[in-house]
């Protein structure tokens, strides 16, 4: 029978056991003396099974009677009337380290049925156990995580093997870590020369990592085998970020993981640039503009295992791509919907208004989708104030208007002609173009001309003859009336 913890009783029951809070036989009650089978493994250590064994829950007292030497006759000697109770056991087998040579004990042993037969006892030189150094421990998904333990056993043994694992298999027994097929490849074993301690290092954790790890090893003795009933906890967590709204307009990130993590320093990014001065696991943000991004933390030591990002303020703006400085009719150019948190978007729309927007004037014309919009061999007919609107399951955002300036030379003018006063006629051209023409009147006199008027209106008295050329920005018009001859082209 191994020396394991009993099943049956939980390791608390154990230790009260073993520590003598016994109450005595009740009358009636008789143990029946056992059989004892003593082997001597070394100088100090006797192995004893007690004989016979019972179906059900059996409990083992424990005695040892010492040869008594005649100090003058060495040779010569008697055994201790009375034997002394050494402790009890619910195993049939035990491993004793005496104080003395083990050839100068005898022992024997008494099986009881029932818990509350037993005397007063505790065993104290029952000595298997295992002590890990944590009840249980929180890792990060992707990381590595040491476990260890320290174990012992009674003396004269020799371990044979040792592992750590999960899976206790009936029939089979516990599989070890290294070759249960979840963990090929990343399980490492450690340990000292004297075998004190066991070290266990799982890397590349995965969720479904999270189990109890227990310890086992096995000696050279056929019932020297055991395994702790307790293990260590591990628990794997990832980071995520969970946003809220703050008063003012603001946003407040936490940090969060599902298991509680040991003394973690938080590291923020924001736009996978490190947010300096940020080392907890909340982090505001107040600014639109200058706190606009896409974040996301880790924990200082794993920083590349990062949290999904979240987006704090969107930023969305339309960026005008393939433009000169001075946009002219004929250009190609697109229209990109840029965001801080581009990632996060998936449906894209733009919009011209030609107007500014406003609370009077709401009309807007649908372009088209996409993040870009382009256009080609663009006109005047394109000048206007666009933007783009961006959506994911948390809402949609705008952008803010950008202008779009086509610059055109001046188109061909029309000219109109009123009747004023006095019989004067006044003349008013008028070109479009962008940006907008200046106008200057000459008269022409002979082969040279000089300027008459500016504007684009002209007022000339009655009887006023001549030429005049009317000239605009990069063009001039010739116009001949009846009255008065005035050109301009």
């Amino acid at each position: 029978m191994s020396p394991q913890r009993s099943a049956n009783i939980t390791a608390a029951v154990i230790l009260i056991l073993l520590a003598g809070h016994l109450i005595p036989a009740s009358s009636g009650q008789t143990a029946q003396q056992g059989t004892m089978d003593q082997q001597v493994l070394g100088y100090r250590v006797s192995k004893l099974t007690c004989s016979p064994t019972c179906s059900g829950n059996c409990y083992y007292s424990w005695l040892k009677q010492r040869w008594i030497s005649d100090y003058w006759h060495t040779d010569e000697g008697y055994w201790q009337h009375t034997p002394t109770s050494i402790g009890c056991s619910t195993t049939a087998t035990v491993w004793i380290d005496s104080t003395s040579s083990s050839i100068q004990d005898k022992y024997s042993c008494n099986v009881y049925t029932h818990v509350y037969s037993l005397p007063y006892c505790e065993l104290g030189e029952q000595q298997w156990d295992v002590m890990y150094n944590l009840d249980s421990v929180c890792a990060l998904e992707g990381s590595s995580v040491d476990l260890f333990c320290i174990y012992k056993h009674p003396g004269g043994l020799t371990v044979t093997a040792s592992f750590w694992f999960i899976n206790d298999q009936p029939g089979v027994g516990p599989v070890d870590l290294r070759d249960d097929d979840q963990y090929k490849g990343r399980v490492q074993y450690y340990q000292n020369q004297n075998q004190l301690y066991h070290t266990v290092t799982i890397t590349d954790l995965r969720a479904n990592d999270a189990q109890t790890y227990k310890f086992r090893f096995i000696t050279d003795d056929p019932d020297g085998k055991y395994t702790d009933s307790s293990g260590i906890r591990l628990s794997v967590t990832g980071l995520k970020i969970e946003v809220s709204d703050t008063q003012g307009g603001g946003k407040k990130l936490i940090c969060r993981s599902t298991c509680t993590l040991t003394n973690p320093t938080y590291i923020w990014y924001r736009n996978e640039q490190p947010v300096s001065e940020q080392n907890r696991a909340v982090l505001y943000l107040r600014d639109r503009t200058v706190d606009a991004g896409s974040y996301s933390c880790a924990v200082k030591g794993h920083e590349e295992i990062r949290s999904a990002a979240v987006c704090g303020f969107e930023g969305l703006q339309v960026k005008v791509e393939g433009a000169t400085a001075a946009l002219v009719e004929g250009q190609t150019v697109t229209l990109t919907c840029s965001s801080m948190c581009s990632q996060f978007y998936s449906n894209y729309t733009w919009y011209r208004n030609r107007q500014a927007v406003s609370e009077q004037n709401r009309s807007v014309e649908a372009l088209g989708t996409g993040q870009n919009y382009s256009i080609t061999n663009i006109s005047s007919q394109h000048s206007g104030l666009y933007y783009c609107t961006a959506l994911n399951q948390l809402g949609q955002h705008s952008s803010a208007l950008a202008r779009l300036d086509v610059f055109y030379p001046p188109r061909p003018p029309s000219l109109s002609e009123f009747n004023g006063f006095n019989s004067s006629i006044t003349l008013v051209c008028v070109s479009d173009s962008n940006p907008a023409s200046s106008y200057t009147w000459f008269r022409k006199t002979g082969s040279s001309s000089e300027p008459f008027r500016n504007g684009s209106n002209l007022t000339l008295a009655a009887g006023t003859a001549g030429v005049f050329l009317l000239s605009g920005r990069k063009s001039i018009w010739i116009i001949q009336l009846i009255r008065v001859a005035v050109y301009f082209s």
